[in-house]
């Protein structure tokens, strides 16, 4: 009976150190499992942080883009306004020389170049 039981004992053993080592396998497996999971999620948060990043960019190009464009529009509606501001003072300019040549011609008693002018 003890040479029965014996062999059921080292049976059982070897089956609690097989099992064991399966449970160490699985433990193992697991946590390698875990692992990869946790690499994927990095990577997927990498992945998102440089697509915000790159958007970002992309919107600050774009605005940049956009307010260099107003500013160009500005500087050209400024220099038009003020060319025809020049052109106005210009004519006020040429209209009061002609107003003083006039009357200098008259006091000069010159008026017949009145119609050359």
């Amino acid at each position: 009976m003890s040479a029965a039981t014996q062999p059921r004992s080292t049976q059982s053993s070897a089956s609690k150190r097989a099992e064991q080592a399966f449970e160490r396998l699985v433990k193992e497996e697991n946590r390698l499992s875990h692992q990869k999971e946790a690499d994927r999620r990095q990577r997927v948060i990498a992945f998102v942080a440089k697509w915000q990043d790159n958007a970002m960019m992309i919107s600050w190009k774009s605005d940049i883009r956009r307010l260099q464009e107003e500013t160009r529009e500005e500087i050209m509606l400024a220099n038009k306004e003020m060319i025809d501001l020049r052109r106005a003072e210009l004519r006020e300019l040429l209209e009061r020389d002609r107003e003083d040549y006039l009357k200098e011609l008259d006091t000069l008693k010159l008026s017949f170049h009145h119609d050359r002018i």
